[in-house]
């Protein structure tokens, strides 16, 4: 019987064998993701597992949907966050057990492990049970109701009951047992190498146990002095205990024999998809708590606009800005127009921009939230980054290394996916940067790209407005421009081009002490410097 489910993937199978695609170990360099994860997850072990899983891309609807709904009840439900807690506590302690180093050292020892290995197993599973009896399952939604209905299921329950029954008469049996304290080699202590030791030691002890030896027909032992506590059995040993308690020892080996197919190793992925559920559940809360918007995504057709309002990057708050000084933008992108230009000055917030629309994409793709007070977005097929590079030292330079990543990218780039360009080719001269610039963006559209291109060079953006004209495709132009609705700081925004015009040229007066204000008071200070 088959008892292994899935609290990530609709299709139990994916969690055993993952064979989606991997993010570039870039992407992670170039969002930060490792820094961001140590900001809002306390716990390391939870910031690891949800950095492995963030190495993934889902471009399954079906996925996000089912990981959506079970984070939405973990969000409102902390009492289902307690659940995945103990499940992820017991998880653990049945892998531990089952990777013991003492069993591969000492395999004579392998029927103990089957038994406890499954032992565990079964508690785990009733203690399973019974707690998921205990939850207001009125208040969760379709798909952790579906789960639990799974691990409920009839024959599961009684196939368990049974098991449970049966090992606890071989534990009667166990705690009967007084001479050399056989029990102690069935004990599940934290410290189990500890915990199953004997407590007797000495010449005495293995003298009995060689002249059992003898009696039992079992290879002599060796009569010396027993200094430490007779742990771990040595294979003769063991087969003294074996001979001598036989009856005790067939039991264990059958009910291990008749029950150890319930258990599967597959289980220990367990471990890992309930620690990144509970992972995403605390940093969602934790930007909850700092005033920051998530929301979860509702999931929309391709050939419909992807609309984000309020989105924002956590960078910012990894940084330590609170919501007060924290812009956010919104952004939309309409079937035709899948792909972004953003100049303006610096300092303007592009670059945050940026790795604002790589994370929130990023994040509603495992888990199906994303950091926007709200959003309207379909999933797509992989995600690209290129930032800046380091110079280098060697004959290559900065240019070429850029090139090359930009040829392995064009090289398996599937189209429908996102590719974020950070001041790409900002290291060469303007003429060459042009054209390397105008010839990936034509590639990029070619392969219907989503994304956006952060650059300095105003040539590339006159390229991007003819190419608008005569393609069907067209290059939606963004600008960094000052948001005039916070008074006394200069925040930027970003904004399409034909809404900034006036306030994008406003900030380069405002830069240059130009505006008529600005202008007027300058006079009338020159005409007191003259009274």
């Amino acid at each position: 019987m088959n008892l292994f489910f899935s609290y990530l993937f609709p299709n139990e199978r994916e969690s055993i064998n993952n064979t989606y695609k991997k993010l570039w170990d870039a992407v992670a360099v170039d969002l930060q993701l490792r820094e961001i994860l140590e900001y809002l997850i306390e716990s390391e072990i939870l910031q690891n597992e949800l950095f492995e899983e963030m190495k993934y891309f889902y471009p399954q609807k079906e996925i996000l949907e089912h990981r959506q709904s079970i984070l939405t009840d973990m969000l409102k439900n902390l009492e289902l966050v307690q659940y995945f807690e103990d499940f992820r506590d017991k998880c653990t302690q049945l892998r531990d057990i089952y990777n013991l180093e003492m069993f591969e050292k000492y395999p004579h020892t392998v029927v103990v492990k089957d038994f406890l290995v499954t032992e565990c197993f079964i508690e785990l599973y009733d203690q399973t049970v019974k707690h998921i009896k205990t939850l207001p399952r009125g208040n969760y939604g379709k798909v952790i109701n579906n789960i639990f209905d799974k691990i409920l299921d009839e024959k599961r329950v009684e196939e368990i009951d049974k098991a449970l029954a049966d090992v606890s008469k071989i534990r009667s049996e166990l705690e009967r047992i007084s001479p050399v304290r056989i029990n102690r080699l069935f004990s599940r202590g934290e410290n189990i190498e500890n915990s199953i030791t004997t407590k007797t030691k000495g010449e005495n002890l293995m003298e009995r146990l060689a002249d059992l030896a003898d009696r039992l027909q079992i290879s002599p032992l060796e009569k010396k002095v027993q200094t430490e506590n007779l742990f771990p059995p040595s294979e003769g040993i063991f087969k003294t205990y074996m001979k001598i308690f036989k009856p005790i020892f067939d039991e264990v080996a059958r009910f291990s024999k008749e029950y150890q197919g319930l258990f599967q190793t597959e289980w220990f992925c367990l471990v890992h998809e309930t620690n990144t559920l509970l992972a995403l559940t605390e940093m969602y809360h934790k930007l909850q708590n700092l005033g920051m918007p998530i929301c979860s995504v509702k999931f929309i057709e391709k050939d419909k606009t992807i609309i984000m309002h309020n989105m924002y990057s956590l960078l910012l708050v990894k940084n330590g800005l609170d919501r007060t000084q924290i812009v956010c933008s919104d952004f939309s992108c309409n079937p035709d127009s899948h792909f972004n230009l953003l100049t303006g000055p610096n300092g303007g917030g592009k670059t945050i921009f940026l790795t604002a629309m790589g994370i929130s994409q990023l994040l509603f793709q495992i888990s199906g939230y994303t950091t926007a007070a709200s959003a309207e977005m379909f999933p797509l097929k992989y995600l690209y980054t290129h930032f800046p590079v380091e110079e280098r030292n060697d004959s290559q330079g900065r240019l070429v290394e850029e090139q090359s990543r930009c040829e392995r990218m064009m090289r398996e780039i599937e189209d429908g996916s996102m590719v974020l360009l950070n001041e790409t080719f900002s290291s060469t001269k303007a003429d060459i940067a042009h054209d390397l610039s105008t010839d990936i963006l034509k590639k990029l559209l070619a392969k219907d790209s989503f994304g956006l291109f952060v650059t300095h060079f105003h040539s590339v953006k006159e390229f991007c407005k003819e190419y608008s004209e005569q393609n069907e495709r067209k290059i939606c132009l963004l600008v960094a421009a000052v948001d005039d609705s916070v008074e006394g700081r200069r925040l930027y925004k970003i904004v399409p081009m034909e809404n900034a015009s006036s306030s994008y040229s406003r900030d380069i007066l405002l830069r240059h002490r130009m505006t008529k204000e600005q202008l007027l008071e300058r006079c009338n200070v020159m005409k007191g410097v003259e009274a």
